[in-house]
C-alpha cells in the first residue's frame, strides 16, 4: 500500500510543475489509517496564477501519477469552517515545499 512518503516522492514530481509552493497532507493517509479505496486528501498553498482550470489539470495529474483520487483544498485557513479546519490541523503532514531554484 501506498505510504505518506511515496506520497510525497510522486506529488512532489507533479506539483513542481505548478505554483505550488506547499503542499500538505491530511485525512486518512496522514494517520495512517488508509484502507484500499481511501483517497488521498491534499491542502495546497498555491500562488496567484492558479486558476480553477489549473487545479483541475493538476489534480488529473496528481490523480495519474498517484493511482488513486486526490481531493484537494485551496481555502486559506481562515475561509474553512472551523471544524474542518481543526481536523485538518490535528493530521496534517507536509509532504511538499517548493525551492527557491525550482520557483
Amino acid at each position: 500500500m501506498i505510504s505518506p512518503s511515496d506520497i510525497s516522492t510522486a506529488a512532489s514530481r507533479v506539483l513542481a510543475q505548478y505554483d505550488v509552493s506547499e503542499a500538505y497532507l491530511f485525512g486518512s493517509f496522514a494517520r495512517g489509517e488508509q484502507t484500499p479505496d481511501s483517497d488521498i486528501d491534499l491542502r495546497l498553498i498555491c500562488g496567484n496564477t492558479m486558476t480553477f482550470g489549473t487545479l483541475y489539470e493538476l489534480s488529473h495529474e496528481l490523480e495519474k501519477e498517484l493511482g488513486r483520487k486526490v481531493d484537494i483544498v485551496t481555502n486559506p485557513p481562515e475561509h474553512m469552517r472551523p471544524a474542518f479546519r481543526q481536523s485538518i490541523d490535528q493530521d496534517e503532514v507536509r509532504i511538499y515545499e517548493a525551492t527557491c531554484a525550482g520557483r
